[in-house]
């Protein structure tokens, strides 16, 4: 990064410098800059802003996971920009909801999803967590709340003294009369303080007659006084309990109503395509409801219920964001940024050929901007990979079945080794000297990828009588001095001067998924790229 400015492409450039546009998306390849440019964009923005006074504490990077935040976290002060907030989706999700639930992590998610591929269950789970996140269960949350705010709120006559105060006819359309536009928690709090405001005199005018009552009597005083008084704090507390019980509003009880209510979220979906399977998807969520913590996929909607309900005050002061690996976002967590970035101007990036569980094209592309809804967008296509060499791309385009998406820089170095042993013993005894050989080349950052973190730990221990490695993860997310082994999906973003795929078998990597995380892991490769396996290759390579 210290030398990126001088090498830094035409295009690249333009992308870095754009004011124009309030919503920037950049799809790029694998290699092709994107993370530079999102840095350097910062960087730039932040100094225009002398002038149009936006400063680092008005700009947010959203960062894939923490590895990736740690990873840039000394770029920006080589930038000269030391204050720019980096946050992930995780971070949003604990500080909104992890309070009050045990959240999974998407760290978990991916990692279960890999583990459980081939079990029974996969298909429901990876359908359910596709329809979660989709634009249709955007509509069908949005008409649950209309539907709540019109017909499930059980509005009272509220009494007091034996007076009627107000009768629920009246507090309904005082709470349906919203032209401003306010979420239903302020203005049920709204309808709460202004109940409370004609009471409050009432109350007082009824403590002072029995306070005169009491006077009045002249044994046993003291009981009668405690007596009126625990009376009065009894009153009080049903009188709020029956206030509260339409004035304040659970957005986890409005979310289980969907799926435990029978036949509402299939009223509520009236023309709109639904799951094949969606009697499964429903069967399964409220199975996930009586877990004890909440699954990713339904952190998602339960967020958006929530930011609907009660609205979002979380970061007035962002006007710059960037969205770093933009395909692995789901349409609805796009909804998420809208409310959470209300004012805010937007860098996207991302790479639809890193997709990971879901399959993307460049149609995501549209969706998010049709979901940001900015007055001035544009989309910007870099297709030359400047990262690997020449030999290494060629290579990686051949996963894709498509040679001509990706302009390879001219750097020509080995050829990827794709190397058999006859077991893991030999293969772990391979790996370790081919290790100690590319230090001895030169070579500084050296990565064993492969698949789940659970396959890392058990590399890690397989390889430690041989040579000194480390498991990169979420929760242990320094970038040490020596050969790491990583899943890789945590690999997305990184680059290192030698990458070893670790037992890319036909047992190993045969899924589409499965193809999807090879070609994540190759594509970090700057110089050499080995893949290693044992007993039948896998047809990918």
């Amino acid at each position: 990064m210290k030398s990126i400015v001088e090498t830094i492409q035409k295009e690249q450039d333009i992308i870095i410098r754009d004011t124009e546009n309030e919503l920037l998306i950049v799809q790029g390849v694998a290699g092709s800059g994107k993370t530079s440019i999102a840095l350097h964009r910062i960087a730039f923005l932040l100094y225009e802003g002398l002038n149009s006074k936006i400063s680092a504490n008005n700009a947010i990077i959203i960062s894939p996971n923490l590895i990736f935040s740690k990873y840039i976290s000394n770029v920006l002060p080589e930038l000269g920009e030391e204050n720019v907030e980096q946050i992930t989706f995780d971070d949003i999700i604990i500080k909104s909801l992890g309070k009050r639930f045990l959240v999974e992590s998407r760290q978990n998610q991916l990692e279960n999803l890999i583990l459980l591929q081939q079990q029974e269950g996969c298909f429901i789970k990876t359908q359910s967590i596709k329809f979660k996140g989709s634009e249709v269960f955007v509509k069908i949350i949005d008409r649950l709340i209309e539907y709540f705010e019109k017909n499930l709120i059980d509005f009272k006559d509220i009494y007091y003294d034996g007076e009627i105060i107000e009768t629920r006819q009246q507090i309904k359309n005082f709470f349906l009369n919203n032209r401003i536009n306010m979420v239903i928690t302020k203005r049920l709090k709204r309808i709460e303080n202004m109940i409370l405001n004609k009471i409050h005199p009432l109350r007082k005018k009824r403590l002072n007659k029995i306070e005169k009552v009491v006077e009045k009597c002249n044994n046993h005083v003291l009981e009668i006084k405690s007596f009126a008084r625990l009376m009065a704090i009894k009153e009080a507390n049903v009188f709020m309990e029956n206030l509260h019980s339409f004035t304040e509003v659970d957005y986890m009880k409005l979310y289980k109503l969907l799926f435990h209510k029978k036949g509402l979220l299939l009223k509520l979906s009236e023309g709109l395509q639904l799951p094949e399977n969606i009697s499964e998807i429903i069967e399964q969520t409220q199975k996930n409801f009586q877990q004890e913590y909440i699954e990713y996929e339904d952190c998602l909607p339960l967020l958006y219920i929530k930011l609907k309900l009660e609205g979002s005050d979380e970061f007035p002061e962002i006007k710059q964001v960037v969205i770093d690996e933009a395909q692995d976002y789901y349409p609805i967590q796009y909804q998420i940024f809208k409310l959470l970035f209300k004012n805010s101007r937007y860098t996207v990036l991302g790479d639809f050929n890193q997709s990971l569980e879901k399959e993307e094209d460049k149609n995501i592309y549209d969706i998010i901007e049709e979901i940001l809804d900015k007055k001035k967008s544009v989309k910007v296509f870099m297709n030359k990979g400047y990262r690997s060499s020449f030999e290494i791309n060629s290579f990686t385009q051949k996963l894709l079945n498509d040679k001509h998406q990706l302009v390879s820089f001219e750097r020509h170095e080995d050829e990827p080794m794709v190397i058999y042993k006859e077991n893991k013993d030999k293969l772990d005894e391979a790996i370790a000297l081919d290790i100690n050989k590319y230090y001895s080349k030169g070579y500084e950052s050296i990565a064993i990828i492969c698949k789940t973190e659970k396959e890392a730990s058990e590399i890690q221990q397989r390889l430690k009588s041989f040579i000194d490695v480390k498991v990169l993860s979420d929760k242990n997310s320094e970038l040490k001095e020596c050969p790491l082994v990583m899943p890789a999906y945590l690999a997305k973003g990184l680059e290192f001067d030698v990458v070893i795929v670790y037992n890319v078998s036909a047992e190993n990597y045969k899924s589409e998924f499965d193809k999807r995380l090879l070609y994540v892991a190759c594509t970090r490769s700057l110089h050499q790229l080995s893949i290693y396996y044992t007993d039948e290759r896998s047809k990918f390579i």
